[in-house]
């Protein structure tokens, strides 16, 4: 198959969901927080009466948004009201997009280029769907691109974060930040037991809030050890087809690398194949 045919080159009907679940600018925080808690969805459009965007909100903003309030609270117990705040108070005004004419490549280089997970899709100023990077990963694993022979040796990340597997929730997405990392391999002694995203460690934190918002009981301490999926790693000898293909199937953002010795311990992330997947499609152009 060449190149000009791959799915990058068509549009974007195969890798939209159509028809995404909106909400309105008075929509409250503690609301968003139980969606996120329940449902695992990471975006919302924010849309007005005609439908037309007007604004965006991520899992980072609601927990962020949480976040704050649950510190400013006197006891453990943080009553509903306090996380009474409109969507409009803490939305992502602008908002980049994709127009539901554009190729596969071009949203691929907007993902790449601003570091987003999702993308609103408009059509004549209205949302007509989402596009997010685990669509690409599914049509990537699904095609016969040549990229997925490459070895993932070529393109993991060979020197991530590491933390001890008795490092708390809070710690680890402080450091996470104060590195800017989007993910981490968290070990016990010399050896390495998985691998954790900044989406992983923003969805138990929502999980903490949540379970002291609604059950009024105090939560202990996440540690990262209780938050790892063990069978969430692929052998040095993977190839990024493989991995894609794992990803799609387990939903996962990130995957451990593990070597034959500690030294080839990694980890390879969407972004990392996707990075690399518009690399090789620009330079046969």
């Amino acid at each position: 198959m060449i190149v000009s045919e791959t799915f990058l080159s068509h549009g974007l009907e195969s890798l939209v969901t159509f028809n995404p679940i909106c909400i309105r600018p008075e929509t409250q925080l503690d609301e968003l927080l139980e969606r996120l808690y329940s449902t695992g969805f990471h975006h919302w459009p924010v849309v007005d009466l005609d439908k037309k965007l007007i604004g965006i909100i991520s899992d980072q903003d609601i927990v962020r948004a949480a976040s704050e309030r649950e510190a400013a609270s006197e006891t453990f117990q943080m009553p509903r009201e306090s996380l009474r705040l409109s969507v409009s108070e803490f939305m992502q005004k602008r908002v980049v997009t994709i127009d539901s004419q554009e190729k596969g490549f071009t949203a691929l280089s907007r993902f790449l280029q601003h570091g987003f997970h999702s993308l609103p899709v408009i059509k004549e100023e209205r949302i007509l769907g989402m596009i997010t990077t685990s669509d690409f990963i599914r049509e990537f694993s699904l095609s016969a691109h040549p990229a997925k022979e490459l070895p993932v040796t070529e393109v993991y990340d060979k020197t991530p974060v590491l933390f001890d597997s008795e490092a708390t929730l809070d710690d680890m997405r402080v450091e996470l930040l104060c590195e800017r990392a989007k993910y981490c391999i968290v070990t016990q002694g010399d050896c390495a037991l998985g691998v954790l995203s900044d989406r992983d460690l923003r969805r138990y934190k929502c999980r903490e809030i949540a379970q002291t918002l609604f059950s009024q009981t105090q939560t202990k301490a996440t540690r990262a050890i209780d938050m790892i999926c063990s069978t969430h790693h692929v052998p040095s000898c993977a190839t990024l087809g493989s991995v894609a293909q794992w990803m799609q199937e387990e939903q996962a953002t990130v995957v451990m690398v593990r070597g034959r010795d500690a030294l080839e311990t990694g980890v390879i992330s969407q972004e990392h194949i996707l990075a690399y997947l518009a690399e090789y499609e620009a330079n046969l152009n």
